[in-house]
Formats: C-alpha cells, structure tokens, sequence
C-alpha cells in the first residue's frame, strides 16, 4: 500500500459490518456476504481482532465457506478473500480456483436459493389474445375519435 492511499481501519469496517448484520438477522434475510476483507482468517485462535472479528460473524448466525489460503506468495499464505452465508440448508458448493491472474486466488460460491415469498407475490400479466387485441384498438380509436 503506498503513502498516498488510505488505510482501512477494520474496527470502523467491522462494526459497519456488524450493523448490518443485525439489520439481516431482524428481516430475517438469506444472505451472503463475500469479499476481499483483508483480515487473516487464518490467524483465528489466541485472542486478537481476527478471532474477536469470527467469533462476531458467528455470532451473527454466519458461517465462512472458504477455509484455505486465499493469497499465497512465497512467504507467506492467508485468508482474506472471504465468503459468509447464513444458509447452509440448501445445496450449495463453494470453493477456490487457482490462477496467475492476480495475486490472490479465485473464490466462489454457488447456492440454489429460492425466494420464500413467492407465493405471497402477485404476477402481474396482460393476454395478448386477439379479442383483447380487438378490444384495446376499439377502446383506443372510441377514445381518440369520438363519434357522434
């Protein structure tokens, strides 16, 4: 990172995070939540901000679905590309995908989730039948040319 760039602060990050969390746990949402964190999940364990961050996540009914580095470099390996769902009912495959595109390997996460209130959901829908078709020419020219 250079002089000239900002840098995160992950408390602020992590309790922005955190607000919506709750906001998703009160609408009880399926949700999930993926990105390049920049915190080492692969340093959970002995108390620091990671494990304090994981165990927040948790708490929050989240689950990570990436375990394994996500940056390797000949020094060093970690965990920060991340991806969160509170829905592991469903069939869902995750994983990572190795390329020299980037310095940090490819993740993803596939879920077959349906919408629960699709029954509650009203479809709108017009029938382009050749009565309508009729109807709607008729009512159109009465509307626009009156005869009298």
């Amino acid at each position: 990172m250079s002089n000239t760039e900002p840098r995160v602060n992950t408390d602020i990050f992590s309790l922005t995070l955190f607000d919506i969390l709750d906001d998703i746990n009160t609408e009880n949402k399926v949700c999930v939540i993926m990105g390049n964190m920049n915190i080492d999940l692969l340093q959970f364990g002995s108390p620091t901000k990671t494990s304090d961050y994981l165990d927040n996540i948790f708490s929050h009914g989240f689950l990570p679905v990436i375990t394994k580095p996500t940056r390797i470099t000949t020094t060093s390996a970690t965990l920060i590309d991340h991806i969160y769902t509170n829905n592991l009912s469903t069939m869902a495959n995750s994983g990572i995908l190795i390329t020299d595109v980037a310095n940090h390997l490819v993740t993803f996460h596939l879920s077959n989730i349906k919408n629960k209130n699709k029954a509650n959901s009203t479809i709108k829908m017009r029938l382009f039948s050749e009565n309508n078709i009729k109807k709607l020419y008729k009512s159109a020219f009465e509307t626009s040319f009156p005869l009298h």
